[in-house]
């Protein structure tokens, strides 16, 4: 690993849909072994080691890089499958999510092997409904982000007038 040249994407990257933070690189020399393992955008971004089973679309503005051994990339027939809708299913789905629960070692750490990938059905609409599906999917998934930030911010602020009432910073008049 060094400090420039072709980026490296991790779980990170995956678990918090951000291709913007990390800083591991491999030189243009070692990138020429691991071109197999270079992503291109519209592949689904697996968490194959660990933390299984959450997945991410990779982006057209993304820096060109390759992936980590902790995760693996499905390149989709585009003219079948919506890569977007792809990633929904895996990670909101539970017909999906129980797949990979199963399918993944039963070891300290789980792990998900290509073999394993290969087995997980979906339920496979029309493209124009995958797009659809995905919208609505998307549309709500931005509205609980939205409203489980305000309840984390609720608790802080409950949490703050706790803490003053205990200590008496702040008195209650009955």
């Amino acid at each position: 690993l060094s400090k420039s040249g072709v980026r490296v994407y991790t779980q990170e990257n995956v678990l918090k849909g951000d291709f913007s933070i990390g800083n591991l690189y491999v030189d243009y020399d070692k990138f020429e072994k691991f071109k197999s393992m270079e992503v291109k955008p519209g592949d689904v971004l697996l968490t194959i080691r660990g933390t299984t089973g959450f997945s991410t679309v990779f982006p057209k503005n993304a820096e060109r890089g390759i992936i980590h051994t902790n995760l693996a990339f499905i390149r989709v027939k585009r003219d079948l499958l919506y890569p977007e809708y792809l990633s929904i299913l895996i990670n909101d789905y539970s017909i999906v999510r129980s797949q990979i629960t199963t399918l993944s070692s039963a070891t300290t750490l789980g792990a998900l092997y290509a073999k394993h990938i290969r087995k997980i059905k979906i339920p496979l609409p029309s493209l124009s409904e995958q797009q659809k599906i995905t919208e609505i999917l998307s549309t709500i998934n931005k509205r609980l982000e939205v409203e489980r930030r305000r309840k984390e911010k609720l608790k802080r602020i409950k949490k703050a007038l706790m803490d003053l009432l205990l200590t008496g910073k702040i008195r209650v008049k009955v």
